[in-house]
């Protein structure tokens, strides 16, 4: 498993929305987890083989394999090295 840059506070969804940002993508749910006050969500970005760990609150439930949408904002972003 590769991360290459993990963010609290990221927007997603399952696109129905129609919302647009500066940074929008589709990916799929490649591993989750429940914390008990948060859920912890592995996204990989469609034509990726890199992921994104995405952080929900306890209700916002996305199955394995299910397209999501995630939007980026750069301002809120920090390089991992």
């Amino acid at each position: 498993m590769t991360n290459f840059a993990s963010r609290r506070g990221v927007e997603y969804g399952d696109g129905r929305a129609g919302t647009l940002g500066v940074c929008m993508f589709t990916g799929h749910i490649v591993q989750r987890a429940y914390l008990g006050e948060h859920r912890d969500y592995l996204v990989r970005p469609e034509g990726s083989a890199r992921e994104l760990r995405v952080t929900a609150r306890p209700h916002e439930v996305f199955e394995m394999n299910e397209r999501v949408w995630l939007e980026l904002h750069p301002a809120q972003l920090a390089r991992l090295e």
